[in-house]
């Protein structure tokens, strides 16, 4: 089977949580300072209100993993009508099986901002028939105002679109 995550998906291989993160990243200097911060508070609290803080603590988690799982069911299910939409625009599905695309990670591989995932033939896929247009998808856009920066054709390495937190 030329494509394994099929695979591993029915033999429950892939868990999205068990994702690691680097603790010089910005989301693990984060979490360091909330447990520094949590610690000085701790230090300053008595018994009734660490109880307090426990049960809000709790709480909030519960929120949290609430809030997670709901972000990554509506972003899947946003993936699976895309997919869908895109196969049925073909009367066959996927015409070219991978012809002119080159992977450059493999599934599993833990990836960084700005590197290269895949290179491709434009020129042989528009040649083939194909629209090349890309559409680009903010699956969690209730939380940002997505501000467009660019419209038609874009470079590679330009600004194509500016995200705001909403509050």
């Amino acid at each position: 089977m030329p494509n394994n995550i099929l695979k591993d998906f029915f033999y429950g291989n892939i868990n999205p949580n068990e994702k690691q993160f680097d603790r010089n990243s910005e989301y693990g200097k984060a979490a360091a300072g909330l447990a520094d911060e949590e610690e000085k508070l701790r230090s300053m609290l008595d018994q009734e209100a660490a109880t307090s803080l426990d049960k809000m603590i709790c709480l909030q988690s519960a929120i949290a993993g609430m809030t997670a799982e709901e972000y990554f069911i509506d972003g899947l299910r946003t993936g699976f009508r895309l997919a869908l939409a895109i196969l049925d625009e073909e009367e066959n599905g996927v015409k070219l099986e991978g012809k002119y695309f080159e992977p450059q990670v493999q599934n599993g591989d833990t990836v960084k901002k700005g590197q290269l995932l895949m290179k491709f033939d434009l020129d042989a896929i528009k040649a083939a028939g194909y629209d090349v247009t890309t559409p680009v998808v903010v699956t969690n856009g209730d939380r940002f105002a997505v501000k467009p920066l660019a419209e038609g054709t874009i470079v590679p390495g330009a600004a194509l679109m500016k995200l705001e937190a909403v509050e």
